[in-house]
């Protein structure tokens, strides 16, 4: 099996961040990127491979990778360009304050 490697126009690590604040986080970070630029995701958080899997098949934003290496999860998510429809702050603040 050949390996692809990606070149990641952005690079974060979200450590332990926990779902939602973690989605939150990813829409916020592929919402500053231009379309087609990838971004390279890393986190600890042990639900992150089905929440953004799902994340990217509910979005359109393509999930190109994902490995898990010594206890973190890395994503290669290529953005797709369009604004998404939970883009928006008022949105983003009223899911943040339910996970509370």
């Amino acid at each position: 099996m050949e390996v692809q490697a990606y070149q990641p126009h952005k690079l974060v690590d979200f450590g332990k961040l926990r779902c939602p604040h973690l989605i939150i986080a990813l829409m916020k970070t592929l919402h500053a990127l231009s379309p087609g630029q990838i971004l390279q995701l890393t986190t600890n958080e042990l639900n992150a491979p089905s929440s953004i899997t799902t994340w990217c098949r509910q979005s359109g934003d393509h999930l190109l990778d994902l490995y898990e290496e010594d206890g973190r999860f890395i994503f290669f998510i290529q953005h797709h360009g369009k604004q998404h429809a939970h883009d928006n702050s008022s949105n983003l603040q009223i899911e943040a304050r339910k996970a509370l």
